[in-house]
């Protein structure tokens, strides 16, 4: 038994800034600031011992402000009053910055000091609103009519809420000071119903204690979906600016309301805008000293941009085309030219731009990035050195991007993204202008082409459209592939367009552009198409797939002649083919000719699955075969995944047997065109497009899914060599749907381009992700699946240069130093743990996360022997269950038999296979009067609020669970006695699946006889 519980901890094969932190799972923020290279940081406060005198105005905060000063004239710790305090926090966000200030941090009085960043409000806000010095959260609520109020508990929680009606629809909202009490008010858009003239903003000033009075509102009409607050005209007072659309879909408006300084408001000043001004930013884009405005108009798809002048008065805007449904708005110094910089948040193409900041009040293009899926918004930090970070989350909460700024160019540092036409579907590789680097062909659902050559360097100029015929317009879905077609021996496309029953031909010049070819017909709803030499003379043929309209299904071959002209289509109609989708070739057979694989999605009935047709010596191909027959299948691709030299197959899509199992099946090949049976791993929802690269160049296939509709994204399937995999979910876009990989910045690793739909949202998006695994990857030891980490759980950490040799732990009792390879884990309050390591190697590292560490999001650190450092953020949960296997799915458990007179036997549930491999072995239920348990061992479990809230479920029957916690002789390992039902008996192999605390782990099989 020992030995077993050892091996599962072995492995399965051979900077955040230190002022990041989060006050909400979802959200970012950073405490304190920096300025002209002086940081400031709040690190606690006074008893107020020393205002004693004052404490009968119920309204005074007693105790000051202590602050951190690093840098500057005046550094160490200072007692600030809090008075002083918010007017430095409010001068941060601005590049006038007073002398008193400067003065007390030591500021040098430089002739340019660079700004910190703003952000247009979103719908929540964190600030201490009752000077305790906790943060405390204004949100609001899905389907309120108002805001709530819940005030910091110091622990990361929050107290009881408290809500305040300000309107209907209220969207967005800011906390300042309006009327210069130095208590923070707060400031809310009521959007208003639809089509309505009734919308508006409310007031809510603070009272200083976390309470606030009744709403004051002010009606501006139409409805409003921007809030901007500050000082625009330098009066000392701040004012509001708001965002009104149009109930027509016309040009809306940009609404000023001056501020009086006592919290009372102005009528409204109105600027014209685009339509749908659905966030505002005030920052000094020109560089002349007066605050400027961006609106960003969601429909129009531009920024207006509203220079401020000496009068206070703004200047007539200049509309910027921007692309992409711009929504969130933020400005920084991304370069040292003394100007405000823009960043955009695209969340429905979840895309960023930046743009930089021109004397003439212009925007000038600095790059589009991929951000997270579904993001909200984000958050621009400050870091010592000036240099700004951008980190967008996404909807999950458990992924994000993180950018750097490149301070040369005022670019950030991330995947680059581009725009393309909308549905866009497919992508193809090649070099179409010779200058040695990989080129992009695009496809999109209206029927068009697009190319984006490569830089060398991981990036590509922007899309340009290549001409295709006029009538192939609106083709519903298109799809493409690269070859040589005719006698130029130039890289040409070929084209599908199933609204229109057409291939087309797209001949290549050499240059980068092409010209309209030869038109192919023949071919009912044809819906992929592959390029491949099948007769073996050295010319490029093209197989076509089709969906089913009438009749049988049919896989269509055109044989490219001598002349480069086409012959055909062969078509091969069976009813093992039915809504083919997609197209793979490989030799299936070891007889070194290209054979085919196609996907049968078959959508009105039962026939779908893998189809594999091997090819004879003359081009032409054999009698269908179907595997998987029943599956819903929907991407294919042909690697070699086990290390035996034999081609595999891998598919995406749904389960046979209906339902919604949403899985990637791997099928092993024994090297004559036949089959093992599928090992199917379970992924996220809505499955697409499936491709194979060894992106981390360990030498093991890896695998990568494109999931459609803002699910998952992408599914990554690092593969150990010997047909398994661990999985790791990633963001690819809101919507992906095409994947190609390439080495697009000749480093010598292969990196990913991602196709987003976007369908319905004006652009598509393509993406590079430059070799795709993270620098450090956090995994369950259990599951190898991204996971919640949990303290006092085994986590298995995946790199390189994560040490400098290869350990084990000589004892129970892991040291925190292995080998020199140390772990850390820094938790949401800022508190650093020190994990114990097991096993330590240069690509993985097992490790006992420590008790202590508070959920939410926390920094992992790996120290080599070497110095080297590796760091990644993971999510802090208080359980993550995850059920140990032996192999991909075999449950590493033992079963305790306990007859009545009390004899105890134990035996294991998994026997080894003379030729490698594990098994489940039988488990005989024996008499009646015997008890019969099954002993399970995970780990992320312990934490579990009680025993209740651990249910398993065997085969569809749930089971006693008689215990559920540390299993007492491995750090981290916990232990699950589960009574095996009889009514289970005769089942053959069954399903484990644990849930503890709602969460659901890996399933685990075992045998019942």
């Amino acid at each position: 038994m020992r030995a077993l519980l050892l091996a599962l901890l072995l492995p399965l094969v051979g900077q955040a800034a230190d002022k990041l932190c989060v006050v909400n799972y979802d959200w970012f923020t950073a405490k304190g600031f920096t300025y002209h290279g002086v940081t400031i940081t709040q690190i606690g406060e006074t008893d107020g011992s020393e205002d004693k005198d004052k404490v009968t105005n119920p309204f005074f905060k007693p105790g000051k402000i202590v602050v951190k000063i690093q840098g500057g004239s005046a550094p160490g710790t200072k007692e600030i009053d809090r008075g002083t305090w918010v007017s430095a926090i409010g001068a941060c966000q601005r590049t006038d910055v007073p002398d008193s200030i400067k003065n007390l941090f030591g500021i040098p009085k430089a002739e340019l000091a660079l700004g910190s960043a703003v952000l247009a409000p979103v719908d929540f806000g964190f600030a201490d609103l009752d000077g305790d010095g906790i943060s405390d959260g204004v949100t609001l609520p899905a389907r309120a009519t108002g805001i709530a109020v819940e005030l910091g508990l110091g622990d990361g929680g929050f107290g009881e809420r408290v809500d305040y009606p300000t309107g209907p629809d209220p969207t967005k909202l800011d906390l300042a000071d309006l009327n210069g009490d130095q208590e923070l008010d707060v400031i809310v858009v009521n959007t208003g119903d639809f089509g309505q003239n009734n919308g508006g903003i409310a007031v809510l000033l603070g009272n200083g204690d976390g309470t606030f009075q009744s709403a004051t509102p002010y009606a501006v009409g139409g409805q409003v979906w921007s809030l901007f607050v500050d000082d625009f005209n330098a009066d000392q007072h701040i004012d509001v600016a708001l965002g009104r659309s149009d109930p027509n879909g016309l040009e809306g408006s940009l609404e000023v309301l001056y501020g009086d300084g006592s919290g009372g408001l102005g009528a409204p000043v109105v600027y014209p805008v685009g339509v749908d001004p659905f966030s505002i930013v005030c920052a000094d884009f020109n560089g002349d000293g007066f605050a400027d405005l961006a609106v960003a108009n969601r429909q129009s798809g531009t920024i207006s941009v509203f220079s401020g002048n000496a009068s206070g008065s703004l200047d007539d805007p200049r509309h910027v085309p921007v692309g992409g449904r711009p929504e969130y708005l933020g400005a920084a110094h991304l370069d040292a030219d003394g100007r405000a910089d823009l960043v955009i948040l695209h969340s429905l193409t979840a895309t960023l731009s930046a743009w930089r900041g021109r004397a003439d009040g212009s925007l000038s293009f600095s790059g589009r990035y991929l951000a997270g899926t579904g993001a909200g918004s984000f958050e621009i930090l400050e870091s010592n050195d000036d240099l700004p970070a951008v980190l967008a989350p996404d909807s999950t909460g458990l992924r994000f991007h993180y950018f750097l700024v490149d301070r040369e160019n005022g670019r950030l540092v991330g995947p680059p993204a581009y725009l393309v036409g909308e549905g866009a579907r497919d992508v193809a590789l090649g070099d179409f202008n010779g200058d040695q680097t990989v080129d992009l062909a695009v496809a999109s659902g209206g029927g068009g082409v697009e190319t984006l050559l490569g830089l060398g360097d991981g990036d590509f100029d922007e899309p340009t459209a290549v001409p295709v015929d006029p009538a192939l317009a609106n083709g519903f879905r298109t799809a493409l592939d690269t070859g040589s077609f005719g006698s130029d021996d130039l890289l040409d496309l070929a084209v599908v367009h199933n609204a229109r029953d057409q291939t087309t031909i797209l001949n290549g010049l050499g240059d980068g552009t092409f010209t309209v070819g030869a038109s192919l017909a023949g071919v009912d709803n044809p819906t992929d198409v592959a390029a491949v030499d099948l007769n073996g003379d050295e010319r490029d043929d093209l197989i076509v797939a089709q969906e089913q309209r009438q009749g049988p299904v049919s896989l269509a071959v055109y044989l490219q002649d001598a002349q480069g002209a086409f012959q055909g289509p062969v078509l091969y109609p069976h009813a093992q083919m039915v809504d083919s989708t997609n197209i793979a070739v490989g030799d299936l057979n070891s007889d070194a000719r290209p054979d085919v694989v196609v996907a049968n999605s078959d959508l009105t009935g039962p026939n779908g699955g893998v189809s594999i047709l091997l090819t004879n010596p003359d081009g032409t191909l054999g009698a269908a075969t179907r595997l998987e027959p029943g599956a819903d299948v929907r991407s294919v691709a042909v690697a070699e995944f086990n290390g035996d030299g034999q081609s595999d197959i891998v598919y995406a899509g749904k389960a046979a047997g209906g339902g919604f199992r949403f899985v990637a099946g791997v099928l092993l090949g024994n090297g004559d065109g036949t089959f093992q049976d599928a090992n199917l791993i379970d992924i996220d929802s809505s499955p697409g497009t499936v491709i194979t690269d060894d992106f981390n160049q360990d030498g093991a296939a890896d695998i990568v899914v494109a999931h459609c509709c803002g699910g998952t994204d992408l599914t990554q399937m690092w593969g150990n060599g010997d047909g398994t995999f661990r999985i790791n979910d990633y963001p690819g876009g809101q919507d992906p749907v095409g994947l190609a990989s390439a080495d697009f910045d000749q480093d010598g690793l292969p990196d990913l381009a991602v196709v987003d739909s976007a369908t319905g949202r004006t652009n598509g998006i393509v993406s590079i992700l430059l070799t795709p695994e993270p620098p450090l990857l956090n995994f369950s030891a259990a599951t190898n699946r991204f996971r919640l980490i949990p303290p006092e759980s085994i986590v298995a950490a995946y790199g390189t240069g994560l040490a400098v040799t290869t350990a084990t732990a000589s004892s129970a009792d892991w040291p925190e130093d292995l080998a020199g390879t140390r772990v850390s884990i820094r938790d949401v309050n800022g508190v650093t743990h020190a994990g114990r390591v097991y096993y330590a190697s240069p690509n993985q590292v097992n490790y006992y996360a420590p008790p202590g560490v508070v959920p939410g999001l926390a920094l992992v650190t790996i120290t080599a022997g070497d110095g080297t450092v590796n760091q990644s953020l993971v999510r802090v949960g208080v359980v993550g269950p995850g059920i140990f296997t032996a192999g991909p799915d075999v449950a590493a458990a033992f079963v305790l038999r306990i007859s009545s007179d009390g004899t105890r036997q134990t035996e294991s549930t998994v026997f080894a296979g003379t030729t490698g491999g594990h098994f489940a072995r039988g488990i005989e239920l024996g008499a009646d009067d015997e008890d019969v348990l099954l002993l399970l061992f995970g780990t992320g479990v312990r934490g579990r609020t009680s025993l209740a809230d651990v249910t398993v479920n065997i085969g569809g029957v749930e089971a006693e669970v008689l215990y559920a916690g540390p299993q007492g002789e491995f750090l981290g390992l916990d232990q699950i006695n589960i009574r095996i039902p009889r009514e289970l008996r005769g089942r053959g192999v069954v399903d484990v699946v644990v849930t503890v605390n709602d969460l659901v782990s890996n399933p685990a099989q075992i045998r019942i006889r």
